[in-house]
């Protein structure tokens, strides 16, 4: 009876398993075709020149390339999505970091969804040359930190397609707490911090504010 229950269960967690490794595959394809749909924008721009494609993996699912422009990198490539006609909300991130929250809609065939959001944000810039990441993107709720140090976190959230950046300062913090909760009383988000051994920020999780359920 026993060999029998471990035996469904060593079943159960393969087919578990193997579910896993096909979503994910499948989100990797799906986001290789919009990597090469947002690259074969920008060659169409005389602006855009791109350099180096980094599409190794990642545990998050995504995609870098070295991009050239001559101009303002930010216009330059707001320009491009524009005029393929595809649908983009863009938020400067600093001063040369920025974000762009694009809707592929029905290009990506294989995806089977009328919409199909994804983000590209400009990581770090050499002269000219700028890195790009692409990943997926949730329209009701994504995040990423874009820029920490000893002293302070920032970061983007995207909810229900509105971009917000903010940004946290440590120095009000016991860092020898083995994790922080913290909750944004502006906007309700639950944040989960915790520090290394000298107070070096190690893991920065955000959470949606989560529903109250109705008494009865």
């Amino acid at each position: 009876m026993s060999e029998n229950i471990a035996g469904n269960f060593v079943r159960s967690l393969k087919e578990k398993l193997s579910e896993e490794k096909s979503r994910i595959q499948k989100k990797r394809m799906l986001l290789h075709d919009s990597f090469n749909i947002i690259l074969n924008t920008f060659k169409t721009h005389s602006d855009l020149e791109i350099r180096a494609i980094r599409d190794f993996e990642t545990s998050e699912i995504s995609f870098f390339a070295d991009v050239y422009s001559p101009s303002n990198q930010y216009e330059s490539i707001k320009t491009a999505l524009e005029k393929s006609d595809i649908l983009v909300n863009s938020k400067m991130l600093g001063e040369y970091k920025c974000l762009f929250i694009v809707d592929l809609k029905d290009r990506l065939v294989a995806s089977g969804n009328p919409h199909n959001v994804f983000y590209i944000e400009i990581l770090s810039k050499r002269l000219r040359t700028f890195r790009i990441k692409i990943s997926h993107c949730d329209p009701n709720f994504s995040y990423s930190t874009f820029e920490k140090n000893y002293h302070e976190i920032k970061y983007w959230y995207c909810e229900n397609c509105l971009i917000c950046v903010k940004s946290i300062r440590f120095k009000d913090f016991d860092r020898s707490k083995e994790k922080i909760n913290i909750c944004d009383e502006e906007c309700g988000h639950e944040i989960v911090m915790t520090f290394n051994e000298i107070g070096e920020l190690d893991n920065f999780n955000l959470f949606q504010k989560k529903r109250r359920k109705n008494k009865k």
